[in-house]
């Protein structure tokens, strides 16, 4: 396959940065937050005012996902428009990175650009982003940048690709643990070149120093804010929750095929015939090693996210690059042979246009599924009578998950150690650990928040034993505001 147009690269990349930007102002911008993107923007938010994670404030998330919005609260203001303006950008540098691996995989700019603009399309407009700001989104764009370094060693045998490599790849882990697995074929790859040639050990040392780079990072901010007692409870309760859907691998395996199986037949259902026949390129030399390295990335990448037994389609993030990679590879190659088989030049031309209207299908099956059920709720009222009632030491404390938005909105903090995903620590302790529980309500009662947002009449504080008469007796309703089928309600202490 000739390459159409190798003059294009700059206006070409331009051209899928505009066509991206238009499509995220009016397809993601001011549209659906979702609840696990509130609650990383609450804990940002907590960093970006001064609090220690895991030991002033707490969540199951690893640190990446909440010091990145924290710096997106930094420098543009606490705001949504700011995580929107983050996620805007670091989708610029996704579709970057994806190009440049694609120019060094196929040597073709027109099939560079169209798959970007697949990659663009599927990653960010298909269901699976889900209004994005989640962890696999920031690990992927960790992952493109460890893939595309990996190309720089091979192809030119620079020393920084092996640090940067490993690196990346290290680092995706602050944001999502199992791209470790993704990544294990790629590092293998690494070690695999270095041992084949000269200057082993101080290659092998690059590559360690990269790889524990962000370790060592990570590390010192344990050591200067003591909290490594307090990052270990995390890893115990990430563990138990890892523990708390009781099904067997297999089953879980299962749940997930036919949960990956329904998303790609309503988002993009010609990628199941196309990653079957996959496995093809093994007969051709040109892709044998990208489609093992792809293909290794995929399936064990696929394989790391049922370890925790949820399905949701963010979840798959993680194994979109891989996927698109094969795809195209695979298309490509398709075409090639039957235009030789045939000996006509129409048949390519008909190739290469099946190929471009592809991301526009995507894009077509998958725009309309916004719909005004996607709005995100703005509670208005409760938010300006916080604002108008709040103290420079008052503390704010949302019972749903839901409703976490509440503190970017109102630009208030928590004066409590887990100020979201409360209703899951409470669940997953109650079986686990049933003392952590009676050890935060005393905690609670000690130290109360200023004001209390819920959901629903009586939340899961106002049932537990200890504070079914305190809660009354120390707090007052001030306000309820309806949305649809939601009563919000708002509490505050009463002096």
């Amino acid at each position: 396959m000739k390459d159409i147009s190798p003059n294009s690269s700059k206006w070409g990349v331009v051209l899928l940065f505009v066509i991206f930007s238009i499509l995220f102002y009016f397809k993601v911008f001011g549209g659906f937050v979702d609840y696990d993107s509130q609650a990383f923007q609450a804990i940002g938010l907590h960093l970006s005012k001064g609090k220690v994670l895991y030991k002033e404030v707490w969540d199951a998330k690893p640190i990446g996902v909440y010091a990145i919005d924290a710096l997106a609260f930094k420098a543009f203001g606490v705001s949504q428009n700011s995580i929107w303006i983050l996620q805007w950008l670091f989708g610029l540098m996704n579709i970057l990175l994806f190009f440049k691996i694609a120019v060094n995989i196929f040597n073709n700019h027109f099939l560079s650009h169209t798959s970007s603009l697949f990659f663009c399309f599927w990653f960010y407009f298909s269901e699976i982003y889900q209004g994005g700001n989640f962890t696999e989104e920031y690990a992927t764009t960790c992952m493109l940048a460890g893939i595309y370094y990996c190309f720089t060693f091979y192809k030119n045998q620079r020393l920084h690709g092996i640090f940067f490599s490993l690196f990346f790849f290290s680092l995706a882990t602050f944001f999502k643990e199992p791209y470790f697995f993704s990544a294990i074929g790629w590092i293998v790859f690494l070690i695999y070149q270095i041992l084949q040639g000269k200057e082993k050990t101080k290659n092998i040392s690059f590559l360690l120093l990269g790889g524990l780079m962000p370790w060592i990072l990570f590390v010192l901010y344990l050591w200067l804010t003591s909290s490594f007692q307090d990052y270990y409870k995390h890893l115990v309760y990430n563990i138990e929750y890892s523990r708390f859907q009781e099904m067997s691998f297999s089953d879980k395996l299962s749940k997930a095929w036919i949960f990956f199986k329904e998303m790609l037949e309503r988002s993009f259902p010609i990628a199941f015939v196309v990653l079957i026949l996959t496995p093809v390129l093994l007969l051709v030399k040109k892709y044998r090693l990208y489609f093992i390295l792809f293909a290794t990335e995929f399936l064990i990448g696929w394989y790391s996210i049922q370890l925790s037994g949820y399905q949701f389609q963010h979840y798959y993030m993680q194994i979109s690059v891989a996927m698109i990679f094969l795809i195209f590879m695979l298309s490509q190659i398709l075409i090639e042979k039957i235009t030789a088989m045939f000996n006509s030049t129409h048949l390519e031309w008909a190739g290469l246009i099946v190929l471009f209207l592809l991301p526009g299908y995507v894009l077509f099956i998958n725009l309309p599924k916004k719909t005004s059920e996607e709005i995100q709720p703005f509670y208005k009222q409760t938010v300006e009578m916080i604002k108008s009632k709040k103290k420079s030491d008052s503390g704010l404390f949302v019972q749903e998950l839901k409703l976490c938005e509440m503190y970017v909105q109102s630009d208030m903090i928590s004066n409590q150690t887990i100020p979201v995903s409360f209703f899951t620590f409470f669940m997953v302790q109650d079986k686990f650990a049933v003392d952590r529980i009676e050890n935060y309500v005393n905690s609670f009662r000690k130290n109360p928040p200023q004001f209390i947002v819920q959901n629903q009449t009586e939340g899961m504080l106002q049932k537990h034993e200890k504070l079914k008469e305190w809660f009354p007796a120390n707090y007052l309703l001030i306000n309820q505001e309806i949305m649809g089928s939601d009563t919000v309600s708002l509490y505050q202490k009463m002096n």
